[in-house]
């Protein structure tokens, strides 16, 4: 995570959003105390959790974080990494980068070499 963090700095991604509030995201979460880039939201799925916090950012909807003007988002999970993808559709419909941190989309890659 934090590599990734680093890379959406370099690459003047400066508003970041984290996909996921689960379990991956609260092992990695000493990455976001200090991180390059300004932690925007932690976005999830649960309808429960839209409206907590978490280490004080906000837990948001994937909708809410469509219009929260981020430059990024990085999917924080391993073992459901792809299902998050598929849930991100609506971050990358409105021109939102959707990072993966395990494996490679050629579309998600064809949209980083676009920005360069």
């Amino acid at each position: 995570m934090k590599k990734t963090l680093a890379r959406c700095a370099v690459d003047g991604q400066h508003r970041v959003g984290i996909y996921g509030a689960g379990t991956h995201t609260r092992a990695v979460g000493d990455a976001f105390m200090q991180a390059p880039t300004e932690i925007c939201c932690i976005i999830d799925d649960d309808v429960r959790r839209v409206g907590e916090s978490l280490w004080g950012f906000p837990i948001v909807s994937p909708h809410q974080a469509s219009q929260m003007n981020l430059d990024a988002v990085i999917l924080s999970a391993n073992s459901i990494e792809d299902l998050l993808w598929e849930r991100a559709s609506i971050l990358r419909e409105h021109g939102i980068a959707t990072i993966k941190i395990y494996g490679r989309n050629e579309r998600n890659q064809e949209q980083i070499n676009a920005r360069i």
